[in-house]
């Protein structure tokens, strides 16, 4: 329940669904009239909002409406006698498990997608509520993806089964094009272009686990040396011991299921904490923004952990570079490092020009527009994959070679020193350390 003088009466009914939908809680928001707020109450599929109205009247106006939305209108002297009594209400006649999100699936997909069953699904059209459009499921490793144009935020995923489209997926390239094992749940449409029909699925939830895949570990590495170069918000951290890292946890986790962010900088610093082996484990990113309790590993710059309000790393990180974590209460186990898997890298001159200059001598073999894509060439050269993705950061970054318009360029003549960059002296001083 929320309430402000500022809001546009027409639009806290759509913003309340929304909050809904991304909190799965029943949603009232509140316009000041005076002596008086005029509100919209959205809910979630397990929770009759009306009922649970109707059942605190006493501190009510009037209201109107359904088991999923209601109007409402109360006196501002009862906002708070309102809110206390629905969460009685509404903790006494539900459950926790009526607040969890669901995914409904019909079928898991272990075969090609039939022609025919995506012809049948599109007469039962239009689907809406009380007629669900039918979602369907697959179990994947790693997919081909593919932003659908230059600069797209959307993907174009190819798997055994059906080609989908992933609509705003571009933040999860990494873990589709992994080998993670994943669930992709998608809707099926038909798709009409040039007198051609295709069957395409659109990804509507990506389900996966983040502690499996060999091949995961690479992009954790790629996201580390691409956040070392982004802007640090100036942390503050509380240093802990594993100890008292681990009396933190229980007792935030005990406290609320809500609010607590738990960051691992590496996948190994997992088998230190055998109380999070039952926690789900994302990457890069966040799957839900619902700000439940998370286990996270290796957030990417650009991470939104904006609404946590605590945020606790696992072991001592590389770097604090996430945007998100400004003003936050950040404690860190300090007893744990969590860049380990920059301390085998060559960072000696010799090493780095003889990558260089197989760079100049197979340019026309290349094609790729990033490090991370150009990893598999460097293995067949008989270089690192860890070693080639840095040694293309740092001449990127120096000026030696560009991924412009997604094309790897090789400059000649270019004088630079090695020092000169700065992910370069950074994990110098890190191997140092």
């Amino acid at each position: 329940m929320l309430s402000d003088e500022s809001w546009n009466t027409g639009f806290i009914g759509i913003v309340a669904a929304r909050l809904a939908e991304e909190y799965n809680r029943p949603t009232l928001l509140f316009v000041h009239h005076g002596d008086m707020l005029k509100g919209s109450a959205r809910s979630i599929e397990n929770i009759n909002i009306f009922t649970a109205l109707k059942a605190c009247s006493i501190h009510i106006e009037e209201f109107g409406g359904h088991a999923q939305a209601a109007g409402i209108n109360i006196k501002t002297e009862n906002f708070d006698k309102l809110e206390e009594a629905l969460n009685e209400e509404i903790g006494r006649t539900y459950t926790e498990e009526d607040l969890e999100q669901r995914l409904y699936v019909c079928e898991e997909i272990t075969a090609r997608f039939p022609d025919k069953l995506s012809k049948e699904l599109a007469m039962m059209e239009p689907f809406g509520v009380g007629h669900r459009r039918p979602q369907f499921v697959i179990s994947a490793g790693a997919c081909l993806a593919r932003p659908m144009k230059s600069m797209s935020p959307h993907l174009s995923v190819r798997s055994d089964f059906i080609d989908l489209i992933y609509f705003s997926g571009i933040r999860n390239l990494k873990i589709i094009e992994s080998d993670v094992k994943k669930q992709i749940v998608f809707e099926v449409n038909l798709s009409h272009y040039r007198g051609k029909t295709q069957v395409k699925g659109y990804i509507r939830d990506l389900l996966y686990d983040g502690r499996t895949g060999r091949r995961a570990a690479e992009g954790i590495f790629s996201n580390v040396i691409a956040r070392s170069r982004a802007e640090g918000p100036g942390v503050q951290p509380t240093v802990l011991t594993t100890e008292e890292t681990k009396r933190l946890l229980t007792e935030r986790r005990t406290d609320s299921p809500y609010g607590l962010c738990m960051i691992a900088s590496d996948r190994r610093t997992l088998r230190f904490y055998e109380e999070l082996e039952e926690m789900p484990c994302d990457l890069f990113y966040p799957s839900s923004r619902n700000v439940a309790n998370l286990l996270i590993v290796s957030p990417a710059a650009d991470a939104e952990l904006s609404g946590f309000r605590d945020i606790v790393f696992l072991d001592a990180p590389s770097d604090y570079n996430v945007a998100s974590l400004a003003g936050k209460n950040v404690y860190v186990n300090g007893e744990i490092c969590g860049y380990k898997m920059l301390e085998g890298l060559d960072t000696t001159r010799e090493g780095l020009l003889e990558i260089y200059a197989t760079l100049r001598r197979e340019i026309n073999r290349l094609s790729g527009g990033s490090a991370e894509e150009l990893a598999d060439f460097g293995e067949g050269m008989g270089f690192d994959r860890r070693q080639f993705v840095f040694a293309l950061e740092v001449f990127a970054e120096l000026g030696l070679i560009s991924f412009a318009d997604g094309k790897l360029t090789v400059y000649r003549g270019v004088k630079a020193e090695l020092n000169d960059s700065a992910l370069y002296r950074r994990v110098c001083l890190l191997q140092a350390e």
